[in-house]
């Protein structure tokens, strides 16, 4: 008797020893672990050595799912943790897991080509009352489990559970460290850059801080071509994975919008054993890009996902700061390019000049080494061609050719390698009313390969204001200079400022017209026989009634000979033209009256004139041939004016009824008897201004 109890307490010492053993070294381990994996893999080794078991496994519970997954395996290379064989193992440890009691099986547990699986015991891992994984051990070396190994198993599960739950507390905090880590780092290389392709490479090595892998790239969508490009890597590999292979697999990502996990991936020159792909998405679809990383070695664990998720919540609102700020700043450089072009506009008032004054400024703009602009006609044949530029000269042909291009699809063309000296060329056509007027160039951007989609959009930003800006000239200089001898600047300022009037085309206007001529002018030709002498009366004469037509904001419409012809309410419409036109021909007939007075101290035979004055319906416009053409009226209006003038006696200002009607309230009249004109087949009525 005393033997035996002797026996069992030596045998009992002897557990109590190697459990007391194996909690020390678990307290190690758990002091020594950095992560929860540095904890399980040589805690299940020494469960295994401990037991004195074949195989072991440690299996815990996903927090988020609650679904059992594997955490640490000794199996001896015969992979039981996959296929059927691990979900017979996972359904004892589920057992043991509900129950929170240990479950133990003898016998044929199953099957395996290489191996008897004849026990297996299952010990929950309990932390308050809930189980958070098990511990599952099969074959008893010798013998079966009995008492012991159960006992010393729960020990070990009791030191293990809480092991567990700190190692698992200390990495949650880690982990909140690194994730707000991350987010400082992005939020600081975001402050620091604003070009993509260096905030992308800095994003980089932050990640690599965390995760370091052999490989990382990042893939940003093209805004131009729609496509993905890679704009940073960190390769420790010399180029072992091709550019082709990372961007499949970004491609695979971004469309499914998903992770994409990589578990053996082959490319030309080596394996990548583990990658990890994760989309960038802004908000719920848009799809900005890809983070690619591959190892030949490392796994990536949820705490990477979980990090690189942090890293991706920063970098899509990183990148859409970044083109909100890019827009900004496009837009700003828009606005100092527009108010350039109408500085340059305002101050160089030749037009050839200015031209040049904008091309040169878009060619600024837009970094680029030549710049050309071409002008049509309206028939669409070329006008003007002007370039800047080192070797613009030699490289014509390809603008016409590439303006063509423009005209003909009525957008902007962007053409990169056109030839071996023009490696990239941006074209857009000039419209002004609906009408191509142009087009616009710039070829070969300093500093970079291409003209980017930045410089398409700034491109095609000025120049839809600066057609309007500046071409818009092209008609404002037409009408300037013809109208510049007919009305006062006043008046031709007026013009400018109206938009979508047809001033040169023809309009159909209620107007009023005057003719003027002086009576009594052969006597004073004859009398005058020095030809110069008369040419200075004339002058005199014809000076000094433009000046009063002039004063009333009135069009000088012609002189035939000592006729003066002008016109009320064209090119400029006003209601008042018909009071407008007494006015003026009640100051013109006072301004003779200083002549004559002049005149006559000077030896000359003074003379008078008579003025007519018709209103009613006529046709204004730029009339004549591309060689000559003058601004005037045209209608049987218009003759009935001519033939009130030729009507009036010297000093008088003769008006038909329409003028009459539209002026009486004005001015005081005497009604005539009514006269026979040339093209009337009645006599009409006519009325002498007094004034």
């Amino acid at each position: 008797m005393f033997k035996k109890s002797t026996k069992d307490l030596i045998l009992q010492l002897k557990q109590k020893e190697k459990e007391l053993s194996i909690l020390y070294t678990l307290d190690d381990l758990r002091d020594s672990a950095k992560t929860l994996q540095d904890f399980l893999n040589p805690l299940l080794k020494e469960v295994v050595k401990t037991a004195e078991v074949e195989m072991g496994f440690i299996l815990l519970v996903n927090e988020e799912t609650d679904e059992l997954e594997i955490a640490a395996v000794n199996d001896k290379g015969l992979y039981l943790f996959k296929g059927e064989r691990f979900q017979t193992i996972k359904n004892f440890a589920r057992r043991s897991i509900n129950s929170c009691e240990v479950f133990i099986r003898e016998g044929g547990v199953f099957r395996h080509p290489h191996v008897k699986l004849n026990s297996i015991l299952s010990i929950p891992l309990v932390i308050n009352r809930k189980a958070i994984g098990a511990i599952v051990v099969i074959n008893k070396r010798k013998g079966r489990f009995n008492e012991h190994d159960i006992r010393l198993l729960k020990a070990i599960a009791s030191q293990a559970d809480s092991a567990i739950e700190h190692i698992k507390a200390v990495e949650r905090v880690k982990q909140k460290v690194r994730e707000l880590t991350i987010i400082t780092e992005i939020d600081r290389i975001r402050d620091k850059t604003h070009n993509l392709n260096e905030m992308m490479v800095q994003v980089l090595d932050v990640v690599a801080k965390f995760i370091p892998v052999d490989y990382s790239a990042v893939i940003i969508v093209n805004e131009k071509s729609q496509q993905p490009e890679i704009v940073a890597t960190k390769d420790r590999t010399k180029g072992r994975f091709s550019n082709g292979f990372v961007l499949k697999m970004a491609k695979d990502a971004m469309k499914m919008k998903k992770d994409l996990l990589l578990k053996s991936g082959k490319v030309k020159s080596g394996k990548a054993k583990n990658g990890f792909v994760m989309p960038i998405i802004f908000g719920e679809d848009k799809v900005f890009g890809a983070v690619v990383l591959l190892d030949k070695k490392i796994g990536f664990s949820d705490n990477d996902k979980a990090l690189l998720h942090v890293l991706e919540d920063q970098l899509d609102s990183a990148l859409e700061y970044i083109n909100v700020f890019n827009s900004m700043i496009l837009k700003n450089k828009e606005l100092q390019v527009l108010y350039r072009i109408d500085e340059i506009r305002d101050n160089i008032k030749d037009f050839d000049k200015m031209l040049s004054a904008v091309l040169k400024e878009f060619v600024d703009v837009t970094a680029a080494t030549i710049g050309f602009i071409i002008l049509y006609d309206d028939d669409g044949k070329e006008k003007e061609m002007k370039t800047i530029g080192a070797g613009a000269d030699r490289r014509k042909h390809i603008m016409r050719k590439i303006g063509y291009d423009a005209i003909k699809t009525a957008s902007l063309i962007s053409r990169n390698e056109v030839s071996k000296d023009i490696r990239s060329i941006l074209c857009i056509p000039l419209i002004l009313a609906d009408k191509v007027i142009g087009t616009f160039g710039v070829i070969n951007p300093k500093g970079k390969k291409h003209f980017d989609v930045d410089d398409e959009k700034l491109l095609t930003a000025v120049a839809s204001q600066a057609d309007t800006a500046i071409f818009e000239d092209i008609s404002k200089q037409k009408i300037k200079n013809v109208f510049k001898r007919y009305v006062n600047e006043k008046v031709v300022e007026q013009m400018l400022k109206i938009k979508n009037e047809q001033f040169l085309t023809g309009q159909r206007l209620n107007m009023t017209v005057s003719f003027a001529d002086i009576r009594g002018f052969t006597a004073m030709s004859e009398k005058l026989k020095d030809p110069e002498k008369l040419v200075k009366v004339i002058n005199e004469y014809l000076t000094a009634m433009t000046e009063v037509v002039m004063a009333h904001d009135g069009t000088l419409d012609k002189f035939v000979g000592d006729e003066v012809m002008s016109l009320f309410g064209a090119p400029v419409h006003y209601p008042q033209h018909a009071k407008i036109a007494i006015e003026t021909a009640i100051d013109m007939q006072k301004a003779m009256k200083r002549l004559q007075t002049k005149w006559k101290k000077e030896g000359k035979i003074p003379c008078k004139i008579g003025i007519g004055i018709n209103t009613g319906e006529m046709v204004a416009g730029n009339i004549g041939c591309e060689k000559m053409s003058d601004y005037t009226v045209l209608g049987d209006n218009v003759n009935l004016g001519a033939r009130l003038c030729s009507a009036a006696k010297g000093d008088q200002i003769l008006v038909s009824e329409y003028t009459y009607k539209e002026a009486k309230r004005y001015f005081k009249f005497k009604k005539l008897e009514p006269i026979m004109v040339k093209g009337k087949s009645k006599p009409i009525n006519v009325y002498e201004v007094i004034y």
